[in-house]
């Protein structure tokens, strides 16, 4: 490996070193921590393989193989650590999902294990990658359409070139895979560096509420942003608020639903009853769909007589409090 691949490399993985520790902080106040603990474990592992790669044969190839298959697997645990992030939940899920889901990973790696521990090549079959790529879709493709969506796509792309070089598909020659997963590691850098800019950078908004949604959905992803909205919406439109919760914010809300015509609306239009017949009406009732009470966990108790603001920050802590401590969402109301 050339001496140029080496330096950058390097400074790739330092980079991504000095970026994470500070993000410790960052996220004590999230359920995201255990992630940060899963991407501090692969990280420890990208850079073991990355030093037993220099070019002063202390471990054979099939080792060092091996290794960089182990980083690239583990990569792919904080994605999914990111999808268990929520109480209580969130403190059995390494040990129910992501434990089990990197041996599942390495597990065709480890069924050469043998051979490769004398030294000879870890060739990886195409059927291989399939589950491999298929949870990395899954773990970057939460982070679609946030503000995280470069770095969390630079990150797969150096993922999935380590892994890459292991496919038997393309027989690499084991310098090639070399200068690959140098590569892969300055991507990893710049990965890591994109994160923190895109962390630096603050939308402009007037609206308070609009902060803390626009935080949560770029650090949790659109799997719970998508789930935490339709809550959200529920409840506005049960309690007929004046705004709804959209992908960039709290918007006014003036549409009027498109609703078939039943009992209820046929009254407000000052249509008789007694044009219609009995049939009908009996229709009309026994197609509107059963009104399910909704979970005590799903929506916060309505108290009467609360502003639509000081309702719409209850709700807010209500249904994010499985996610963030109550200090997180004060910072972003000014009021911590």
């Amino acid at each position: 490996m050339d001496w140029y691949l080496i330096a950058f490399g390097t400074l790739g993985l330092a980079s991504a070193w000095a970026l994470m520790i500070p993000a410790r902080r960052i996220l004590a106040e999230t359920t995201l921590l255990s992630a940060w603990y899963w991407m501090a474990g692969a990280l420890v592992i990208w850079t073991l393989a990355w030093c037993i790669s220099m070019p002063l044969d202390l471990v054979n190839e099939g080792i060092v193989d091996m290794t960089w298959y182990f980083a690239a697997s583990s990569m792919l645990c904080p994605w999914i650590a990111v999808l268990g992030a929520k109480r209580p939940g969130s403190r059995v899920w390494g040990w129910f999902i992501l434990f089990p889901l990197l041996i599942v990973l390495m597990w065709p790696a480890m069924a050469s294990a043998s051979a490769t521990l004398r030294g000879a090549a870890l060739e990886m079959e195409s059927p291989a990658l399939a589950g491999f790529v298929l949870v990395l879709l899954m773990g970057a493709g939460n982070y679609l359409g946030t503000k995280f969506w470069l770095g969390s796509s630079l990150l797969a792309v150096s993922v999935l070139v380590v892994v890459v070089g292991t496919l038997s598909l393309f027989h690499f020659e084991f310098s090639n895979e070399q200068e690959l997963r140098a590569c892969a590691t300055m991507t990893l850098g710049i990965s890591f560096v994109r994160v923190r800019t895109s962390a630096l950078r603050k939308r402009e908004t007037d609206k308070t509420f609009d902060t803390i949604w626009r935080d949560f959905r770029d650090w949790f992803g659109i799997v719970w942003a998508r789930r935490i909205q339709d809550r959200i919406n529920k409840t506005a439109e049960s309690e007929s608020w004046s705004c709804r919760l959209a992908y960039s914010g709290f918007e006014k809300f003036d549409a009027i639903p498109n609703v078939a015509l039943t009992t209820e609306t046929r009254v407000a239009q000052d249509e008789p009853l007694e044009s219609k017949s009995v049939s009908t009406v009996a229709v009309d009732q026994a197609d509107r769909p059963a009104k399910l009470p909704p979970s005590p966990d799903d929506l916060p108790e309505p108290k009467k007589n609360v502003p639509e603001k000081e309702r719409i920050e209850q709700t807010m802590r209500w249904l994010l409090r499985r996610f963030v401590d109550p200090s997180w969402i004060d910072s972003r109301l000014g009021s911590a």
